[in-house]
């Protein structure tokens, strides 16, 4: 026996005490990887992850007006977390906590896959679970969301908790009685959290509900359970976002506001279900292949390239099992164990959902993870186990080197330096009659709005926000009954260089290099000598100081670009019934960590709205 273990793959994982190490040190690694990642700067951070944790916390429903489109309105509650620690932790500590907290998935997906695989021969039975959970956390959506603020791989916590839930109380539920039931409603209720938290994990809720019928019990038991499980959904549902869907209902009538208001009308929108709904594939070819179609060209189900070939060979497994299970060519008694079907029929169920519903690749966390164990008891139930055990092995193993190797993008990141946010803010002598209204853009900056005095109201210009003329008046009272002077925050754009150039500069500032002749004779052989992307200059008469500069081909016009910015908006804010005074605009300055984000501050004039001309119908058609 020992000899056999020397001879396998990574057989020193087989040790006894392996897994309950790996516990510990894979999420503490999780958590270094997102400090060598850096500062979290997703789109999303800057639309909303900030500024809903935010509003919540200062109660501002009823005093700024979708600032953030309509994301203004998502459960603020699962952003709470990374709001209040980016606000009084170190910005390292944050990166940090994050990712030992999204390293917490390799916990649960290890206790999954040995609940799943308690036969396994000696020399895998430690080892086998501990690879397959650790390739469900070198997927591409986790690595892509590792210690940011998005939300999957947190929700995905709860999810694969209620799925470890059903699974480690299995026999209770074929026993029946209490137990049972409480193992019923402990899921539902993990699973509904998610869910409240997160509304795309509302899909995977499902699958775990239905993937019950694979229990080995009579039907009517079936339907006990489920309903059971589904109970415990709407209970986990009301904890997580019972309140802030009341809030809603109070506000706007539409506890989804102002999502699925063509069930919960509003004056201030349009009749609308859900919102962002060109991600799902359209047609019968196109669904039938579209784990290869998207695989193929990421960007058909997300704004990042995430390369990887996970699906399109779980895709062929799930065929080859349909085949087999057809020509009655499976495995004999490969059926004895439930709980790898059911397993199988989550992540199958959780797919098809997610395809016909959202469509958006990072929503796939909570199914994605758990496709190397679905692999590998794919290839379990078509081939004996050492066919099964090596083709699982080579097809993981080469996924997930696709992944890792060359298919691993992020969703953006910025050099650590605390505050984690921070801002130059104009002067404003009168908060409390100061309105500031953000424009929808490349960039989006109503992360701002907690730099800015409270007092201070914000709104929205979003071409996503299905708004009623009945929301631009809404928008003209407010300004008229606050009385005083209306800005808009704009787009401006930075010189590519010049954050490397002012990195540079810190740098030799402190290790006291600007400030001699020494000094500044040093910097320029550096410059010289090791092909730095800059040039010296001396910052006084005498020569004794001195900095780096970006060269003359990296300088950038940056003040022609910011002009032609605010004229590219005139026409959003004369549809809105507003002027922007180009003459008026400044640029400030805003940070994540050490990245800086530039923006412009533009007086605004109320002036009579415009009627929607035939473009700007069909281009917020389009929208």
């Amino acid at each position: 026996m020992n000899s056999t273990i020397r001879r396998r793959p990574f057989a020193w994982l087989n040790h006894p005490h392996a897994s309950t190490r790996a516990m510990f040190i894979v999420p503490l690694c999780f958590g270094l990887v997102s400090l060598v990642l850096g500062a979290d700067r997703n789109h999303d951070l800057l639309n909303y992850h900030l500024y809903d944790a935010f509003a919540f916390l200062h109660g501002r429903l009823d005093q700024d007006l979708a600032p953030a489109s309509f994301q203004s309105y998502f459960n603020p509650l699962v952003d709470l977390l990374y709001y209040s620690m980016a606000l009084h932790w170190p910005a390292w500590l944050t990166g940090f906590t994050m990712g030992v907290l999204h390293g917490l998935n390799f916990v649960l997906l290890l206790g999954i896959a040995r609940r799943v695989l308690p036969d396994l021969p000696a020399e895998d039975r430690n080892r086998l679970p501990l690879l397959l959970a650790l390739a469900g956390c070198l997927t591409s959506n986790f690595l892509s969301e590792l210690g940011n603020s998005m939300g999957d791989n947190t929700t995905a916590l709860l999810e694969f908790t209620a799925l470890l839930t059903v699974l480690a109380g299995w026999e209770r539920l074929l026993e029946g009685g209490r137990r049972a039931v409480g193992v019923m409603l402990l899921a539902g209720v993990l699973a509904g959290v998610g869910a409240g938290l997160k509304l795309t994990n509302g899909s995977y809720a499902l699958a775990l509900c239905l993937g019950l019928i694979v229990l080995p019990c009579r039907p009517w038991q079936r339907i006990k359970l489920g309903s059971l499980f589904a109970v415990g959904v709407l209970l986990g549902l009301a904890l997580s976002g019972g309140y802030w869907y009341f809030l809603l209902w109070q506000h706007f009538g539409n506890p989804l506001y102002p999502q699925y208001s063509v069930l919960f009308p509003n004056e201030l929108v349009h009749p609308v279900g859900t919102i962002d709904t060109h991600w799902p594939p359209k047609g019968f070819t196109t669904t039938l292949l579209w784990p290869f179609l998207f695989s193929l060209e990421p960007s058909r189900v997300g704004q990042i390239h995430l390369r990887q070939i996970l699906w399109p060979l779980l895709y062929v497994l799930f065929l080859l099992w349909g085949a087999l299970a057809v020509g009655r060519r499976l495995r004999p008694g490969v059926d004895g164990d439930r709980r790898q079907l059911y397993v199988i029929v989550y992540v199958g169920l959780g797919f098809l959902l997610w395809m016909e519903v959202f469509g958006v690749f990072r929503y796939l966390v909570p199914v994605e993870m758990v496709a190397p164990l679905v692999v590998f008891l794919l290839f379990r139930r078509c081939f004996d186990y050492p066919v099964a055990h090596r083709l699982a092995a080579w097809c993981v193993g080469v996924a997930t080197l696709v992944v890792v190797a060359g298919g691993t993008s992020t969703w953006g990141h910025e050099a650590w330096k605390s505050p984690m946010f921070s801002a130059d803010i104009p002067p404003i002598e009168h908060p409390a009659t100061t309105t500031v209204i953000f424009v929808s853009g490349k960039i989006p900056y109503a992360w701002l709005a907690p730099q800015f005095p409270e007092d201070v109201t914000f709104f929205g210009l979003h071409r996503a926000f299905p708004d009623s003329k009945l929301f631009k008046a809404r928008m003209h009272s407010i300004v008229t009954t606050r009385g005083g002077p209306v800005y808009a925050v704009l787009r401006a754009y930075f010189a590519s260089r010049a954050d490397t150039i002012a990195r540079q500069n810190e740098w030799a500032e402190m290790l006291g290099l600007e400030d001699g002749r020494r000094g500044c004779d040093f910097l320029g052989w550096a410059t010289d000598h090791l092909h730095l992307r800059a040039q010296m200059r001396d910052t006084d008469a005498t020569g004794t100081r001195c900095a780096f500069a970006m060269l003359l081909d990296d300088q950038e016009d940056t003040a022609t670009e910011d002009r032609t910015s605010v004229a590219a908006y005139a026409a959003i804010f004369g549809y809105y019934g507003f002027r922007l005074d180009p003459e008026s605009c400044q640029v400030y300055m805003a940070r994540i960590g050490a990245g800086s984000i530039p923006y412009q501050w533009c007086r605004v004039e109320e002036v009579q709205v415009q009627s929607r001309g035939p473009a700007q119908r069909k281009q917020k058609g389009r929208n």
